[in-house]
């Protein structure tokens, strides 16, 4: 098994550095890269996971396009993120938070169908993860087909 871990931040990896340090079993490589375009191959993981990372940039819709091209047809992906609630108080704490949160560079106002409908990414399994389920886990496969060309 290998893992590959990405992130924009230098500060980021140097915590996942030393978080992977500790396991010692696991053959773990890390890159600086934007998740929007990634240095791999097309079709190069079989899964592939993501923690926050779409509320997190201005560009969601481009990261599901490149995990889509990095994943083979049937991977996987897993991640967490927030999506935008469809219940009325839900709704009003997130657009009362909008001005905070676009300042910190966090957007709530994301809409999951919206964003993975042009993708080859299909939605499997949503769950909440926390007790307002302003959270989620989704699990996505990649149902692209394979380029003959090769």
């Amino acid at each position: 098994v290998q893992i590959f871990g990405t992130d924009i931040s230098k500060k980021m990896l140097q915590k996942a550095k030393e978080k992977s340090n500790a396991l010692s079993k696991k053959t773990i490589r890390l890159f600086k890269m934007d998740a929007a375009q990634l240095d791999f191959p097309d079709n190069y993981f079989d899964k592939a996971m993501g923690a926050y990372i779409l509320s997190a940039t201005d560009k969601p819709k481009d990261i599901l396009f490149e995990i889509s091209r990095v994943l083979k047809p049937m991977g996987l992906f897993v991640f967490v993120n927030h999506f935008k609630s469809d219940t009325p108080l839900m709704k009003a704490v997130e657009w009362w938070l909008k001005p905070i949160s676009k300042e910190r560079g966090f957007f709530t106002s994301l809409d999951l169908k919206e964003i993975i409908k042009d993708t080859s990414l299909h939605i499997l399994k949503v769950e909440p993860v926390n007790l307002f389920g302003a959270w989620h886990v989704i699990v996505a496969v990649n149902g692209k087909k394979y380029n003959n060309k090769d």
